[in-house]
């Protein structure tokens, strides 16, 4: 009897849990979500645990991939961000990795290439991947007798910003910029697009040394002492950006971003977020729920508008404007704390009213990630959690309740047998 009942139980189970698991079974995407790689396969001298507060700031963007191999055509192909520190003279990038990183970057992708001071560089790691676009490195070292952080004076700090569309965006709440490391050649005529090799280029120097009297002046110094630059000819740092989309910040520090010692990303941090908004074409928009502020960030090449965010709904919904002919993209960075689906497969993205299944989803611990692309010039996009799959299914519960009927019958039955069975056996004695 016992042994009846435990089988019983188990059948019913196992049913169960077949049927639930496909209740609650994700949609499947085709697309595949963008992440951000950070080059840890080159011995960098900033290697992921330098780094591990930015790293965390990009976690905000999206999925960061920490990457030990070589840097290919197929590892960029999924990237929104490539960030380069600078690599050890024993590991450098070969050919075949320079020219994938120039396709990338040529093809609308995002690059953040950092340089160090002469002890552990030399302008050869570089110039093949960046002169193509206006900017060489230098084997040298920046000083500032005057700017600088009181400890070192080469950790100077950088104050003299240029006066120019990327400049002016990235200085908002910025009083300086703590760096340690060389300085950048630029070989192309600045904040105009100019052609060089075939390539449409506008390089953006963000900020300079100084010209104080004498000694106080920024100069950058090679390894013999010997004066390179001096005063505003010290440059840093600079971005640019190519008619195809892509993106470029070089820095000749790449301890800006250090964390592990000597404060740099705590200095930093706020220029190095409107970095990224750069870089990344972040759009940052807040919701306000229960008295608390939620940031929703949509990455995106093409004008977002509009925005709202609909509690009873449960959606987000905005307004997007694409050039024609080209293909816009978006990952939408929802706080799940502020919406959050279970199953993930409860998204829905509906685009002009008409409801599109090629999208990815991902999340981290604290985001989801919905990431599309459209080829329409302006459109309405909302996301939202569907309505309609309860959190107990019905049917697995019209089928848990027939279970139990099931069972206290057959329990009953056999009482009642047993009951019978020991009345027959009275009558006999």
């Amino acid at each position: 009897m016992k042994k009846r009942i435990v089988s019983m139980v188990f059948v019913w189970m196992l049913f169960l849990s077949v049927l639930l698991g496909t209740q609650f079974s994700t949609v499947a995407a085709t697309q595949t979500g963008k992440v951000i790689i950070y080059d840890n396969g080159h011995a960098p001298h900033i290697d992921q645990y330098a780094a591990a507060s930015f790293i965390n700031v990009m976690r905000e963007y999206g999925t960061v991939q920490i990457s030990s191999s070589a840097i290919t055509p197929e590892l960029l192909g999924n990237a929104m961000l490539l960030v380069i520190p600078s690599p050890d003279e024993a590991v450098i990038h070969t050919a075949a990795e320079i020219q994938a990183i120039k396709d990338y970057v040529e093809n609308g992708g995002a690059l953040l290439i950092m340089g160090t001071y002469y002890a552990y560089f030399d302008p050869s790691f570089y110039d093949p991947i960046t002169s193509d676009y206006g900017i060489k490195w230098v084997d040298g070292s920046n000083s500032d007798m005057n700017d600088n952080d009181g400890a070192y004076l080469y950790f100077v700090l950088f104050d003299t910003f240029q006066d120019n569309e990327l400049a002016n965006r990235l200085k908002v709440g910025v009083e300086n910029i703590k760096m340690s490391g060389t300085a950048l050649n630029i070989t192309v005529p600045v904040n105009v697009t100019v052609p060089v090799n075939a390539i449409n280029v506008t390089v953006y120097p963000i900020v300079t040394g100084d010209d104080d009297p004498g000694e106080n002046r920024t100069v950058t110094y090679d390894a013999g002492y010997e004066v390179i630059f001096n005063g505003t000819d010290v440059i840093p740092l600079a971005g640019v950006e190519l008619t195809g989309g892509g993106k470029i910040i070089a820095s000749g520090s790449d301890f800006f971003i250090r964390s592990d010692r000597y404060g740099f990303f705590d200095h930093n941090e706020q220029f190095l977020q409107s970095m990224l908004d750069w870089l990344l074409r972040a759009h940052h928009f807040g919701v306000t729920l229960g008295g608390t502020t939620y940031n929703v960030t949509i990455l995106s090449n093409s004008t977002v508008n509009d925005f709202n965010f609909s509690q009873p709904e449960r959606q987000i919904s905005f307004n997007v404007t694409c050039t024609e002919g080209t293909t816009g993209f978006y990952q939408v960075n929802i706080p799940k704390a502020l919406l959050s689906a279970t199953p993930i497969g409860n998204w829905t993205i509906f685009l002009d009213d008409l409801n599109i299944t090629d999208f990815a989803i991902t999340e981290s611990q604290k985001y989801t990630f919905i990431y599309f692309t459209y080829n329409h010039t302006t459109s309405k996009v909302e996301i939202k959690i569907i309505a309609g799959i309860p959190e107990f299914p019905i049917w697995p519960s019209v089928l848990l309740m027939l279970f139990l009927l099931t069972l206290g019958a057959t329990i009953f039955k056999r009482k009642m047998q047993s009951l019978a069975k020991q009345s027959t056996d009275g009558d006999m004695r």
